[in-house]
């Protein structure tokens, strides 16, 4: 079983309960890295829907590493950080142009009417709801059908009721239930907390957020957007929803033994200069420094920064190898070849993680879904999809593994020494 690098108390309590196995499936197919929610870029292959997932009375609770015992980040302690949430607010140029109040149609593949409506039975669990969505199932001649409800039976969804619907929904990835899906931990509040919204939107929020893995989710874009009054208020909507948070993270190298723990957790390689760095800080009089001081160049000229158009391509695989690299790669082409790249010039490591190792986060299937940069005391660079709306920036593990509900698996990879 993966190791789960050890957490500072310091840091918001977990969300995820049980924990996932170590990954068994290195062959198996890639999945394409999600894409940031209403970006417009498109979806890949149509998944078919599992007749499991409608029996399933309860969200799936989204699995957290297993602890470990062994020492973790040289030790590094929860009373050594200090912790502050910044927002990065989404340029106003990279605002999608699309009017976001135009219906998106639920499609349910390979299927003909009277097995969609088993679908919603199933589901929603009441006759009468079922009834009333009943008349917005359009069916081709071919397999696979469309649901078109109206803006006032979607918001009528009873919080259970639209968890398990989306649920089996958002497996289809052009489905809004998977192209537009936010997710927010628990710890941050509800999505009606969301800095920026207009006062129309929180009660609405609220009232159309569901359940995925356990996380708190929505994707309910286009309801919202029809009850906003205003294009201004519809953009301000849009503006809070895409605006993304990271966490700087500075560590106190005062007390005793607080650089020997800091350098542990670098390395070997790289301890001396990291030492040196953190000896000169501390004889200037510092108490603390910057984690993002510790960073390569490229990684720290970055965190907090949207990619510029000509960047737009950067995805978390790439950005992986580019925080170690002193040069930059070329682009991933997708995650199967990135892992075989992984599995050929890495090593699997199973504790002891070091700073500028990286964690590869697998679905059920075995299947590569992320892949961010060990930091220390349980912090991550990552950037979590592809395009200019997805900044680079620091996560906590919990705040990471809450944005991929799907994880099953994780793992860590270290660069082979050379030889």
């Amino acid at each position: 079983m993966t190791r789960r690098p050890r957490r500072s108390k310091a840091r918001q309590p977990t969300t995820h309960p049980s924990a996932p196995v170590e990954a068994r499936s290195p062959d198996a197919s890639p999945r394409r890295e999600p894409r940031f929610p209403w970006t417009l870029l498109g979806a890949a292959a149509v998944v078919a829907i599992g007749w499991i997932a409608y029996h399933n009375d309860r969200p799936r609770e989204l699995p957290a590493p297993a602890a470990s015992a062994n020492r973790v980040d040289g030790g590094v302690r929860s009373e050594e950080l200090i912790t502050r949430v910044r927002l990065l607010p989404t340029p106003e140029e990279l605002i999608p142009p699309r009017d976001c109040a135009a219906p998106r149609p639920w499609v349910v593949p390979d299927r003909d009417r009277a097995s969609t409506i088993s679908l919603l039975t199933l589901t929603l669990r009441d006759p009468a709801v079922v009834a009333s969505m009943a008349p917005y199932v359009s069916c081709g001649s071919g397999p696979g059908c469309t649901i078109r409800p109206p803006v006032e039976l979607i918001e009528s969804l009873s919080a259970p009721a639209r968890s398990r619907l989306y649920g089996v929904l958002n497996r289809v990835d052009t489905n809004p239930q998977a192209e537009d899906a936010f997710r927010r931990p628990v710890a941050a509040g509800p999505f009606s907390s969301i800095v920026g919204l207009p006062p129309e939107a929180r009660p609405l929020m609220d009232r159309l957020t569901w359940q995925q893995g356990g996380v708190p989710t929505f994707s309910d874009v286009s309801v919202v957007c029809a009850r906003l009054p205003t294009e201004a208020s519809r953009r301000a909507f849009v503006r809070a929803m895409l605006t993304r948070r990271t966490t700087e993270v500075s560590l106190r190298i005062d007390s005793p033994g607080a650089i020997d723990r800091i350098v542990a957790g670098f390395p070997d390689g790289a301890q001396s200069a990291i030492r040196a760095q953190l000896v000169a800080a501390r004889a200037e009089g510092n108490s603390t420094i910057a984690l993002a001081a510790l960073m390569p160049e490229w990684a720290r000229m970055h965190v907090g920064t949207f990619p510029a158009a000509s960047e737009a391509w950067t995805n978390c695989f790439w950005t992986a190898l580019r925080f170690i690299d002193p040069t930059p790669s070329p682009p991933v082409p997708d995650a199967e070849a990135w892992g075989a790249m992984v599995e050929r010039e890495f090593v699997r490591v199973r504790e002891d993680y070091r700073f500028g190792d990286i964690l590869v986060l697998r679905d059920a299937s075995g299947r590569r879904t992320h892949a961010a940069t060990w930091l220390l005391a349980g912090y991550l660079y990552t950037k979590d999809g592809m395009g200019s709306l997805m900044p680079w920036r620091v996560a906590s593990l919990d705040d990471l593994l809450n944005g991929f509900p799907t994880t099953a698996t994780m793992e860590f990879w270290r660069r082979r020494p050379a030889s």
